[in-house]
């Protein structure tokens, strides 16, 4: 009888949970973080029968600014970033019936190239990664951001009145003021660590339109755009809990 007890005993202690395996503990790190990017927007769309407006291969290269938080767990890790990004938008502009613009003191005959307005936002930015060894990290995620309104190349209408000429400037000059403020966008990339140094490269896509109309003479176009942003980042680990 004694023996059947310790065998049924044997049998449910292998039957129970072992609470005495050491589970994944977190791991929290904190601190400042730098980007280096490059923007680059796209748009290929007529307006009116009149523009043809399109994205130029001309890049500035802009910067990002922001603070990191990381929660680890095994192998897997989510990341939270709040940043200010800033970088200069090229876009290019062919009028494509200067014929009709043939008047004393407007330059008819016109095209523009450069940039049309200072890309500037504050983004707050979601991912989640993975190990797949101690040197290369996979990540993917989210970014919602909010552009800042921007007036850096446009004139006043006093001007516009003051120099018939520059009438034919009006469409890339208002042309951001027809942005959304708030964007959403997706992002992937790698990473690594190297001490308490985090390096990681990153390419993300806007979700939605960047802007979705265009004024001409007191109408509104639809005018579909997106942007793309390649980064390149350092961040350091200002607070390093394990």
């Amino acid at each position: 009888m004694s023996a059947l007890l310790i065998c049924c005993a044997n049998v449910n202690a292998q039957q129970l949970p072992d609470n005495s395996l050491p589970r994944p503990k977190n791991h929290f790190s904190f601190g400042p973080k730098v980007e280096g990017n490059q923007l680059q927007l796209q748009v290929d769309q007529v307006v009116a029968n009149k523009y043809y407006i399109y994205n130029s291969d001309d890049q500035y290269q802009g910067y990002r600014l922001g603070v990191f938080g990381r929660v680890e767990t095994g192998g897997k890790y989510v990341q939270a970033e709040l940043g200010y990004l800033h970088n200069t938008a090229f876009v290019q502009f062919v009028n494509l019936n200067p014929d009709e613009d043939k008047r004393e003191g407007v330059m008819y005959v016109w095209t523009h190239t450069g940039p049309v307005y200072d890309f500037r936002r504050i983004d707050l930015t979601g991912m989640a990664g993975y190990k797949l060894n101690r040197w290369l990290h996979v990540q993917a995620g989210g970014i919602v951001a909010y552009q800042f309104y921007d007036k850096s190349y446009r004139v006043s209408e006093e001007e516009y009145d003051k120099w018939p000429m520059m009438e034919n400037d009006r469409i890339w000059m208002d042309f951001p003021l027809f942005y959304n403020r708030w964007l959403l966008s997706g992002k992937v990339g790698i990473s690594t660590e190297l001490g308490r140094f985090i390096l990681d490269a990153n390419y993300e896509r806007s979700l939605t339109n960047v802007g979705s109309k265009i004024k001409y003479k007191e109408q509104e176009y639809p005018l579909r755009q997106r942007n793309y942003l390649f980064q390149i980042g350092i961040a350091y680990k200002l607070i390093d809990l394990k």
